[in-house]
């Protein structure tokens, strides 16, 4: 039985896109055959996945279709003949999103969990959290897969070494890494700097992640961030850059009010840094684990 995978976007540094892969390899060193595809190929990742309307699948053929944002994919998927599943990474919730194109994408992804459900064979959650999440939405024979990140690739000898030797300094050193969103509370990752900087003025906060450079959000969080001082905006980065990032840190801080799993988390602990982390959501499920 091949085990392909269907997945809206494959693009660099993309969480749900690593996950497929590191599925792919699980799956291939347990004997099954299959191939990436996704509606959106990034440029240069064409080896690695293949579009989505060349997927054909046989029969006895199992497709996993990751879902996250509503996608016209889950439509596609319950009209496939074969056996189907969905991986679900969560979606956050649209509460903090209201009067926005993003609010009507939530709330349709969420409905699309609940459409899927009477049409799958298996529905993997990468976390207790998200698998309690398939449940209430009327998923049967759930289970959870967590992701996972290979260590090695966050050993020092990874790091960039001209990123590293910039970001050298007397710190403290906070880093977080993530997309800069309204419910990542990256107001409160300022406030955490803010109150560092009376006991300790040479701290430094380093934000990893895209950012909309002009949206209201991130302009807000950019005046702060530069009447405070110590505030690096980094946006995205190669792994080597990510690394780098990492072995410079003190601490790793997440201040997210909702996370299915939260692999920059493991990323931190891989790369042997600490972590502060708010309890939110998936991240509860993990802790109890480690």
């Amino acid at each position: 039985m091949a085990v392909h995978q269907l997945i809206p976007s494959f693009g660099p540094g993309d969480a749900s896109g690593q996950a497929a892969l590191h599925l792919q390899l699980l799956l291939r060193r347990m004997g099954h055959a299959g191939d990436i595809y996704a509606q959106e190929v990034g440029a240069g990742l064409e080896g690695m996945a293949r579009p989505a309307p060349a997927l054909r699948p046989k029969p006895d053929d199992l497709v996993l279709y990751h879902h996250g944002i509503a996608s016209p994919l889950s439509g596609r998927l319950m009209h496939l003949d074969c056996k189907r599943g969905v991986v679900f990474h969560n979606i956050s919730p649209a509460r903090f999103y209201p009067g926005t194109p993003l609010e009507h994408a939530l709330i349709a992804g969420r409905a699309q969990v609940a459409a899927m459900a009477p049409f799958l064979d298996v529905s993997i959650g990468d976390s207790d959290y998200n698998c309690a999440e398939l449940r209430v939405a009327g998923h049967r024979n759930v289970h959870t897969v967590q992701l996972f990140v290979e260590p090695e690739r966050f050993a020092g000898s990874g790091a960039d070494p001209r990123m590293l030797a910039g970001l050298s300094g007397p710190g403290p050193t906070l880093v977080s890494v993530s997309r800069v969103m309204p419910h990542k509370r990256f107001e409160d990752l300022l406030a955490l700097h803010r109150e560092l900087l009376r006991i300790r003025p040479q701290a430094r906060l380093l934000l990893v992640g895209g950012y909309e450079a002009g949206s209201p959000y991130f302009k807000g969080l950019q005046r702060e961030a530069k009447a405070l001082g110590g505030v690096e905006f980094l946006g995205r980065l190669s792994h080597a850059e990510l690394v780098a990032v990492y072995r410079s840190a003190s601490v790793f801080v997440s201040m997210s009010e909702h996370e299915g799993f939260s692999v920059p988390i493991i990323e931190a602990m891989a790369s042997q840094v600490p972590v502060m982390a708010y309890a939110a959501a998936g991240e509860k499920c993990w802790r109890r684990r480690v």
